[in-house]
């Protein structure tokens, strides 16, 4: 909040009076109604007024002050409150927020991110706590490549509230890197891939919940007459849709340092790649489930003729898609060959390994865990603790949801009493009631979900295969040729960074 006063030229001059996160106040929960003397303000807190005033310098030499660094705009009130929070309870120390996203552009939205990475790198900037998003904000990747933070789980398991038995598997799984919890989140979310029962047995992989890129390329080659492999599949979105951000690992290690991408697996691979249609024209020709639409499209999808459908959900009331994606409570979350459901989250937290006093971090760091957040974005996100989750989940019973096969779905709360039947459906469509036994369905499958972001696929070597395979599928060279120019790039980028 910034007052205005004019110089003796009559221009403009403008003075910072009140920096809401370092006056340990959220700007979301607060608003501000006028002055109140001299120096107060008059603010409306949690629906009461409150005065604020100055309280006068603060000598930093005399307290424990904690950095926070961010590197985009500070959007996530769990942030903002667990600051505030930190700074009202303690009178011996202070965080103070470290901006990078002031660097950023309109053009590059992460030159904050890269700024800090480097100023960290550089011996610069020394953050006791970086926040930001993994996989996409190099700050936080380049403290998990070189291993630049502080273990958590000792304070997990000195915690009498957030412990490991008090956070899903999944996420810990998500968050671990060699044994070491390198960073925590506030909520989670995942991606996956689901299979139809119906094929996955027709296909002799019933009651299979994972698989390897070989009993996939198996799957895809093998199926019933008259099954497409997925919806909407090309040749440009094959690493994607069917390998997500871990597939690739069957011929890359990181860690080891090596890479095999001119294995036999890999050619097959890219020959799989290359049998699928080049554009949206002949992939219109090839399918009829692509062509179609309304009611004939769920007659694919709800009598087995589709054998994959793309899944993923960051909240509640994206579950019911789950059971809407083949009209089944059955569904087998199977996951991506080789890598299974990833678990990430758009905000985690992480202590470096130079912060100056970890257990007091860490007081900030289980502040953030343990807010309960509302929404974002207006929707109910899941929580990574796993009594909230199961609470979150519990809400779905008391919601009837309507999926109609003109696409629309429709969610009635509190169910109307009597319930809906499908005489009473205005069009086609599908009618979710969300029980127990499919709270349960999902809390097993998620509880063998999770890959570590330290085996993401580096988005750099993901760009050296999808160019080479774009080559190929233009008719450059062989599969072997392809396999072979990639082992040498990845090989290269590898050896470098060693």
């Amino acid at each position: 909040m910034y007052g205005v006063t004019y110089d003796e030229k009559s221009e403009i001059v403008s003075e910072c009076l009140l920096d809401y996160v370092n006056s340990s106040l959220n700007a979301d929960k607060v608003s501000l109604v006028g002055p109140a003397g001299e120096d107060g303000f008059l603010f409306i807190e949690d629906g009461h007024p409150f005065v604020y005033r100055p309280a006068g310098s603060v000598n930093l030499a005399d307290v424990t002050v904690l950095t926070v660094a961010i590197s985009r705009p500070l959007w996530d009130e769990v942030v903002q409150n667990a600051i505030a929070s930190f700074n009202k309870t303690h009178t011996d120390a202070r965080i103070l927020l470290l901006d990078y996203s002031v660097y950023a552009t309109s053009e590059n939205s992460t030159a904050g991110s890269e700024r800090l990475a480097l100023d960290m790198a550089a011996g610069i900037s020394f953050p006791d706590i970086v926040v930001g998003r993994p996989g996409e904000d190099a700050s936080i990747d380049m403290i998990l490549d070189k291993r630049r933070y502080t273990d958590l789980y000792p304070f997990l398991d000195a915690d009498p509230d957030l412990n490991r038995d008090a956070i899903l598997d999944c996420v810990l799984t998500a968050f671990e890197d060699r044994g070491a919890l390198w960073c925590l989140s506030n909520y989670f979310l995942f991606d996956t891939l689901l299979v139809h029962p119906d094929v996955l047995e027709a296909c002799g992989l019933d009651g299979k919940t994972s698989w390897t890129l070989a009993e996939f390329l198996d799957f895809a080659e093998n199926l019933p007459e008259g099954v497409e492999l997925t919806d909407g599949l090309l040749q440009s979105g094959a690493i994607r849709v069917l390998l997500g951000n871990y597939g690739l690992g069957a011929f890359f290690d990181r860690e080891e340092g090596i890479c095999s991408f001119d294995s036999p697996e890999f050619i097959r691979w890219l020959r799989f790649t290359a049998s699928l249609p080049k554009d949206e024209a002949e992939l219109r020709k090839r399918s009829p489930v692509y062509a179609a639409s309304g009611p004939e499209r769920y007659d694919y999808l709800m009598n087995g003729k589709v054998a994959l459908a793309s899944s993923g959900a960051a909240f509640y009331m994206a579950l019911p898609y789950l059971e809407t994606a083949f009209d089944r409570k059955d569904w087998v979350m199977i996951g991506y060959p080789g890598a299974g459901t990833e678990v990430s989250a758009q905000t985690v937290y992480a202590i470096t390994s130079t912060c100056t006093a970890p257990a007091l971090a860490w007081e900030f760091v289980r502040t953030a865990v343990l807010e309960e957040r509302e929404s974002y974005y207006g929707r109910d996100v899941f929580p990574v603790l796993k009594d909230r989750f199961r609470d979150g989940l519990a809400q779905l019973y008391d919601q009837e949801i309507i999926q109609y096969f003109s696409g629309n779905m429709h969610i009635t709360t509190p169910k109307p009493d009597p319930p809906t039947t499908y005489a009473d459906l205005r069009e086609p469509g599908y009618i979710v009631d969300f029980t127990k036994a499919d709270a349960e369905h999902i809390l097993d499958s998620l509880a063998s979900a999770g890959v570590p972001l330290s085996k993401r696929i580096p988005a750099e070597v993901t760009a050296i295969v999808e160019e080479e395979i774009s080559a190929f599928l233009a008719g450059h060279g062989s599969a072997e040729d392809c396999a072979r120019k990639i082992q040498s790039r990845a090989s290269i980028w590898l050896a470098e960074r060693q």
